[in-house]
């Protein structure tokens, strides 16, 4: 079945396409029922572990009820083909990544550092491990706050793992080395501060990834300098947030923060020492 037929047959109007994401087509649509827009994701998948994975998002998703989360109201497998639909609430607001220049002084930098690990302790009191936190997961709203989306690849720690095929899937660039490594017995909630402290100097340094063998004067990608530990320490441009990006940065999990309370008190203190 097309996605035009999928689309036709709910109660949708006003559709409009969204740039695709991996398997899925993403479209803001109005809903005649609950009448308000909101975005229907339309997937397919190949193996059953896919979709899963795909039920463990949308399970997360119902469970949470946070406004660093978009809202899930339906979800549904399509008869006939290994399709699926996702209907979640329209967060209209542009991706970090589109935004950057909003937090180029430390300060607020600080304060978003601050607003994610709230967000993202939500799911680690749970036990789940996002595994995808990059720029073009975190909406950025228009007081300034995060919504993280996109928990497709999130892990549930107290559940079997689905099987992956080939390794497990992770972003190149905001992947912490347990990942890359898919070592399954240190991965955790600390995997997530990985990708923080690479998000906090690039937003930093306009942009600049702290693991470039141009900023190290080493490797020859920022794949292979993560994997082994070498990123820009000493940029001067990050000297206001060594310390903590030093611990966020962790090449083995223990290195990174074992209490969250502990990393938010480290963020306001920093964030207090630039007034």
């Amino acid at each position: 079945m097309t996605n035009e037929d999928i689309l036709a047959q709910g109660p949708y109007i006003d559709i409009e396409a969204l740039p695709g994401s991996g398997q899925r087509q993403a479209y803001v649509v109005t809903h005649t029922g609950l009448k308000r827009k909101i975005v229907v994701k339309i997937g397919t998948y190949v193996y059953p572990e896919d979709i899963v994975r795909i039920k463990r998002e949308v399970m997360l998703l119902k469970e949470i009820d946070s406004p660093y989360y978009p809202k899930n109201y339906d979800f549904k497998e399509v008869d006939g083909g290994h399709q699926f639909v996702i209907e979640e609430e329209y967060i209209n607001a542009p991706s970090l990544d589109q935004c950057t220049e909003r937090f180029a002084e430390p300060a607020k930098l600080l304060g978003l550092m601050g607003e994610l690990v709230i967000g993202l302790d939500i799911l680690w009191k749970k036990r789940v491990v996002h595994r995808d936190v990059k720029p073009g997961n975190i909406l950025i709203l228009k007081n300034g706050s995060p919504c993280i989306i996109d928990l497709g690849i999130a892990r549930l720690l107290y559940l079997t793992t689905a099987t992956v095929r080939g390794g497990a899937p992770y972003t190149p660039g905001y992947a912490a080395p347990e990942q890359m490594e898919y070592n399954k017995e240190t991965i955790d909630y600390r995997t997530d501060q990985f990708p923080l402290g690479i998000i906090m100097l690039q937003l930093l340094m306009a942009g600049d990834h702290p693991f470039h063998p141009r900023l190290v004067g080493d490797g020859i990608s920022v794949v292979e300098n993560i994997k082994y530990g070498r990123w820009c320490r000493g940029e001067p441009r990050i000297t206001v947030v060594q310390p903590l990006a030093s611990r966020l940065l962790g090449h083995e999990p223990y290195m990174r923060y074992r209490d969250v309370g502990i990393l938010l008190e480290e963020i306001r203190k920093t964030k207090e020492g630039l007034l």
